[in-house]
């Protein structure tokens, strides 16, 4: 016995000493990967999502949390839920251990409406215990410089002054990463700063700054783009043809990149529209086509290219070319708006078929419960019924037979109470059934109701869209090159410019239905249209007269 004790004592040690070497060997992991995470963030992130810290011990799982909301916010995640980083800061806090106190308060960035205030904390915190972390420094006058400028902030300073104090904190930020060596994270703070005092800098003053950054020996790939991008936009912005040359660089620069990225992408379009505004329209419409057929390939049921080129060809005057891509735009568009049309529609009947189904299961249920009442109620009485009649018939006149007959009488009619009681419950519980039933189909209602919306809504697009493609073909029909192509149709003042339209296609040899895909209607509205022409002018001969027009539907 003595001896099953002993190895059960000296399992316990084995076993706890194995947990701490663990729990040890996984803190020092975790403070390698500290060490570390500046550089290697995105890795370290994937590494530390991997860890399962219901196995950690408190100290690790808090310094787990710390790291991850530190490699989260540079690699730009959103910190969704901040209740495991406030835990983790109490903690550090009752342990004194200030610097870590101060990483979770400043790489908390959960709710912005709320930062100044905890980034004021943090500071103070420096201060006051002297705390030597240079890069978490660096990093809290950062966020300081965006929170004191941010209107949700609730800081009682003006606009002015708060910017000033702003560009203070950018200031020592920017010194305290050029000092530490951090030139990549100086260069983007003075890059995404340029957008962050519209109040009481020119665009001017703001260039000035921007050359801060042409100071350095290298340029960071990423800020460089920015650089070229901005200068670029600065220059359309005061009409100067400079532009163009730092927007060709950054296409360049870019390079095969540029065809990856929508954001990038976008520099097509802006060079177009650019050449347009001052009239180089062979020039707009080259870099139209790219945008179109860059964006094609990043996503193939895109529109915005097609309407891009509809309005450069309209511009250079070719109606034919406008009015195709203007076609293939509506398309594509309607397309886009069937489509998600139709994943609300089937979300909405998956929603209400999940109603029905739940609604028929609780009438199951509550049939069952009413129906397996009143089975056990008859065959409760039933059997009581059948029980003292047959007691009756063996009933003797001895006393001690009597005295068991009131006994047994006495528990069945216990037995019927508690049947009766039982059973006045269900029927409570089954009288809530149908107003939770009729509950759930005012539900289902609903949605029914919500995907009609939606398909009205859709129709009266389309119906817009029609009615937009009806006014530009009537457009085409008072073009000097109609009445040019088709003089004697241009002479039929009786006709609408719509009617005269399609008068020509019929002249062009289009059957109805071939019509109604080119102005986007139904053959049987090119029909109904033909007889109008036909009534406004009896003696017009119409092509296809007599035809048969099954080929129509």
């Amino acid at each position: 016995m003595n001896r099953l004790v002993l190895i059960i004592l000296l399992f316990a040690v084995v076993s706890c000493n194995y947990d701490n070497q663990k729990q040890q060997f996984i803190s020092a992991r975790l403070s390698n990967w500290d060490e570390k995470l500046a550089d290697q963030y995105s890795q370290i992130s994937d590494s530390l999502s991997s860890i399962d810290t219901r196995k950690l011990s408190t100290q690790n799982r808090h310094y787990h949390t710390l790291l991850s909301a530190i490699a989260g916010t540079w690699s730009g995640k959103t910190l969704t839920n901040d209740s495991a980083l406030l835990k983790a800061t109490s903690w550090f806090r009752s342990r004194k251990d200030y610097r870590n106190v101060c990483r979770a308060i400043i790489y908390n960035r959960s709710n912005l409406e709320e930062q100044y205030d905890r980034l004021i904390e943090a500071e103070e915190l420096f201060n006051r215990h002297k705390i030597n972390d240079s890069l978490t420094e660096a990093y809290l006058y950062m966020y300081l410089s965006e929170a004191i400028f941010r209107s949700s902030a609730g800081v009682s300073l003006s606009r002015q002054t708060a910017a000033q104090k702003s560009e203070s904190y950018k200031s020592m930020s920017v010194a305290i990463f050029m000092k530490i060596g951090r030139l990549r994270e100086a260069q983007n703070l003075l890059i995404n700063s340029y957008n962050l005092y519209p109040v009481y800098m020119t665009p001017e003053k703001k260039l000035d700054n921007l050359k801060e950054i042409e100071l350095f020996d290298t340029i960071y790939p990423e800020v460089k783009a920015k650089l070229l991008m901005i200068y670029a936009n600065y220059y359309f912005s005061i009409n100067s043809k400079e532009g163009f040359k730092y927007l060709n660089d950054y296409i360049a620069f870019e390079g095969d990149q540029i065809f990856r990225s929508k954001k990038m992408v976008s520099a097509f379009s802006t060079l177009s529209a650019e050449y347009k505004k001052i009239g180089e329209l062979d020039s707009a419409l080259h870099y139209a086509k790219l945008f179109n057929k860059s964006l094609l390939e990043l996503q193939a049921d895109a529109f915005d290219g097609y309407h891009l080129l509809s309005s450069v060809y309209a511009e250079m005057g070719d109606s034919n070319n406008a009015y195709k891509n203007h076609l293939l735009f509506h398309k594509a568009f309607s397309y886009r708006k069937s489509t998600q049309y139709q994943d609300a529609l089937l979300r909405n009947r998956a929603i209400t078929s999940d109603f029905e189904k739940r609604i028929k299961r609780l009438k199951r249920e509550r049939a069952f419960a009413i129906y397996g009442t009143v089975l056990f109620m008859g065959g409760l009485f039933a059997f009581a019924i059948f029980f003292v009649f047959k007691r009756r018939i063996g009933i003797t006149g001895n006393e001690k037979v009597t005295e068991q007959y009131k006994a047994q009488l006495i528990e069945l009619t216990e037995l019927y109470k508690k049947g009766k009681f039982t059973n006045e419950v269900l029927k409570a519980s089954a009288g809530l059934m149908p107003s939770f039933i009729d509950t759930m189909a005012k539900e289902a209602g609903r949605c029914r109701k919500s995907s009609q919306e939606t398909f009205d809504n859709i129709l009266n697009n389309i119906s817009t869209m029609r009615q937009s493609g009806r006014d530009i073909i009537s457009d085409i029909s008072k073009s000097e090159e109609f009445a040019e192509f088709f003089p004697e149709i241009a002479s039929y003042k009786e006709l609408s410019s719509y009617e005269r339209v399609v008068l020509a296609l019929f002249e062009m040899g289009y059957s109805p239905k071939e019509i109604s895909n080119l102005i986007s209607t139904t053959p049987a509205s090119v029909r109904s249209i033909k007889a109008k022409i036909k009534d406004k002018l009896p003696s017009l001969s119409m092509p296809g007269e007599g035809e048969n027009q099954s080929e129509d539907n």
